[in-house]
């Protein structure tokens, strides 16, 4: 894996719990573009009507969303229309 550029603007993935047995806040997926310069995120895009979508991973090609339903056994993806951008670990 290449580093991050850490000047390059980065899209966030983040997951949530969803509901009320879990105390939940959450509306689903929610996904920020990040400029590491100015530390901002803005809110591009909420995927809402999943059940708590905890867990989220990128395939190597990081055109694939991979989503763990926490509490249940359930696995979901999601095509991404452009490759994502890693922020470093």
């Amino acid at each position: 894996m290449q580093p991050a550029n850490s000047n390059k603007t980065q899209i966030v993935y983040v997951g949530s719990r969803t509901t009320r047995e879990r105390n939940a806040r959450g509306a689903g997926i929610t996904i920020y573009r990040h400029d590491p310069q100015t530390g901002r995120s803005e809110l591009i895009q909420t995927i809402s009507n999943l059940t708590n979508p905890s867990f989220l991973c990128l395939d190597q090609t990081q055109s694939l969303l991979f989503c763990v339903h926490g509490d249940q056994s359930t696995v979901s993806h999601s095509k991404l229309s452009q490759p994502a951008e890693r922020s470093p670990r």
